[in-house]
């Protein structure tokens, strides 16, 4: 047996996942006879992370229950039009993640991974998408990064993307992006890819959740009011700088974590989210709160914690049920 030998136990159902050194030349044996037949039948995910290998290992392709497959290392490559055709024999596949340093494109075939539902491709160099992923007509959930300067045009033809996520890119230019991402129902943008979000970005009005933790965002788009299904605004730790002034259109707002951003007051309106649940102004530079929140009779928690807030209205106060569900986490002066 080779010193770099992996003995792997493949005794357990569904998951194979492997977070060591593997490497191109590692050779993979199994303790049990038998047990990659097995393995064949009942695995339905496999994990790699953290490992060496500079492309998608071929005993990989004889799993073809396979769902859910995940390789992350600081050698691998894109995937080549050879690997993209075992890939689509794996009929099941519908979740795939490729995450390397070295990794730069998408081959045109990877429109026929018709199943495939989940997509996260990143790497140092990642600047491409074909076009024929467009035709990925299942594809809901899409993450990537990479070396982006515009939002990629294939993208916008994702009439059925439900989840888009940007991250850890650089400065991506929106301003001249006129998606059709009607179904879009969740968008978060981390780190530093986008500094502006236009109103023409935003087709549809099934949004639920934006989530701009951390990101360069300053403004929010102006016709976010006009997302009926709007339920959790997260803009932790990014320069936002104010809520819009008919916030309070969005009936179905249950959550806004503006903890750390440059905001200073809460418009009135806000006491027109009738659902709102969960309100966090942590260390922002907000003085005082409307008494129109007073009007958010579902509120239970809202965290004042590191500001100028010295007191809560008495429109918050005196209502005894509003009392009895609000946790209110309140500063130290």
């Amino acid at each position: 047996m080779k010193s770099d030998q992996k003995i792997i136990d493949l005794t357990f159902p569904h998951v194979f996942s492997f977070n060591q050194g593997l490497r191109d030349d590692t050779e993979i044996s199994f303790t049990a006879p038998n047990a990659i037949n097995k393995a064949k039948d009942t695995i339905t995910s496999i994990w790699l992370e953290n490992v060496y290998y500079t492309k998608i290992p071929e005993w990989v392709f004889d799993f073809t229950n396979l769902e859910d497959l995940s390789i992350t290392g600081p050698n691998l490559r894109s995937i080549s039009e050879a690997e993209m055709d075992k890939l689509v024999k794996l009929r099941n596949l519908q979740k795939l993640t490729i995450i390397g340093s070295r990794v730069d494109s998408l081959p045109a075939g990877i429109d026929k991974m018709t199943l495939l539902s989940e997509l996260t491709i990143s790497g140092g160099g990642f600047s491409h998408f074909p076009e024929s992923i467009k035709n990925l007509e299942k594809l809901r959930k899409l993450r990537f990064s990479g070396k982006f300067t515009e939002f990629p045009p294939p993208l916008f033809d994702l009439v059925n993307l439900e989840e888009l996520e940007l991250f850890d890119s650089i400065p991506m230019d929106l301003s001249l992006s006129r998606s059709r991402l009607i179904n879009l129902r969740k968008l978060t943008i981390h780190g530093r890819s986008v500094v502006e979000l236009p109103d023409r970005f935003f087709p549809g009005k099934k949004m639920r959740e934006l989530d701009l933790k951390s990101s360069r965002i300053e403004h929010l788009p102006k016709n976010l009011s006009g997302w009926p299904e709007l339920e959790s605004l997260l803009l932790l730790n990014s320069p936002v700088m104010e809520l819009p002034d008919d916030i309070g259109k969005c009936k179905k707002l249950r959550k806004i974590d503006a903890s750390m951003t440059y905001i200073r007051s809460l418009p009135e309106s806000i006491g027109d989210c009738e659902n709102l649940e969960e309100l966090s102004l942590f260390r922002t530079q907000i003085d005082s709160l409307p008494r129109s929140l007073g009007q958010c009779k579902k509120l239970r928690l809202l965290d004042t914690q590191s500001t100028r807030i010295k007191g809560i209205p008495k429109e918050l106060s005196h209502v005894s049920e509003i009392k009895a569900r609000l946790r209110v986490l309140r500063n130290k002066y």
